[in-house]
């Protein structure tokens, strides 16, 4: 496994995050990883069980089977856009969230000691994978993902959600990029997504006792190549459009916590 990061971050790139909350690492992945990580996931998705109930939504909010999702945190399950392909088949919006574990080519790759030099540079002492995804944002069907913050759903005891997200196809503002606010990391946490008292179900609760809204204002577009990685802090506010376009958007995204943090028990995400 080899990538470009063989030497720790630069002291700008570390400044440049620690100011803006993201940062684009230009070419971690290389051709043959790429290639490797799109063809195992067709394999992933015949093998997976399919529960056509399940559809995906940060839009609408969308999880018509709520346990399905809920015990998604060791397995490896797919979910489904609300829109269908034009032939009428269901379109995977995404896998998750254990590839990282139960998948041998994804655990190699989400393995590199490279990962855990950047998060212990970006102030995680001891750096552990918390959940993993697929996204595969399909043409014309891959679905909107509305502002929000990540440290919102993976929150620990001090906050130390970090996220990667590779970008495993050419990411455009028609194929629906991220986009990032920049600085929003340093407003604190609004909100998180917990399960409810009896464990079946979820919600938000404020974190603050004056929520505010998130403005988007000064948002910026993350275009990137096939093989950029994009970090991106767990109090950042970020978002994504419907894909529009011809082309796939296609993104592999682990998200890392510290080990030494407090993992609160009514998080939605829980091993079994």
């Amino acid at each position: 496994m080899t990538n470009n990061l063989n030497t720790p971050l630069s002291s700008a790139q570390v400044a440049f995050y620690e100011k803006n909350g993201y940062l684009i690492i230009p070419r971690f992945a290389n051709s043959t990883e790429i290639n490797k990580l799109k063809a195992e996931i067709v394999d992933v998705i015949a093998r997976s069980p399919h529960n056509t109930n399940a559809i995906f939504s940060t839009k609408e909010n969308v999880e018509t089977d709520l346990s399905y999702f809920l015990e998604s945190g060791d397995k490896i399950r797919c979910f489904f856009e609300t829109k269908r392909n034009a032939d009428g088949t269901l379109a995977v919006n995404k896998v998750g969230h254990a590839l990282h574990q139960l998948n041998a080519v994804f655990t190699e790759f989400s393995n590199q000691a490279s990962y855990r030099r950047i998060a212990k540079q970006l102030g995680n002492s001891s750096p552990e994978i918390l959940q993993s995804q697929y996204i595969l944002k399909l043409p014309g069907v891959g679905g909107e993902v509305v502002p929000h913050t990540d440290s919102t759903f993976l929150y620990t005891e001090p906050e130390s959600c970090l996220g990667f997200w590779l970008a495993l196809d050419a990411a455009t503002q028609e194929n629906g990029c991220l986009w990032a606010v920049p600085g929003s990391h340093n407003i604190p946490l609004q909100e998180r997504y917990v399960r409810t008292e009896d464990g079946t179900g979820t919600k938000f609760i404020s974190m603050t006792e004056h929520k505010q809204a998130f403005d988007v204002s000064r948002k910026v577009a993350l275009e990137v190549v096939a093989g950029d990685l994009v970090l991106l802090h767990g109090r950042l506010v970020h978002f994504s459009e419907a894909n529009v376009s011809k082309h796939s958007r296609h993104a592999f995204v682990l998200h890392f916590v510290d080990n030494y943090a407090t993992y609160p028990q009514n998080n939605w995400l829980q091993r079994s």
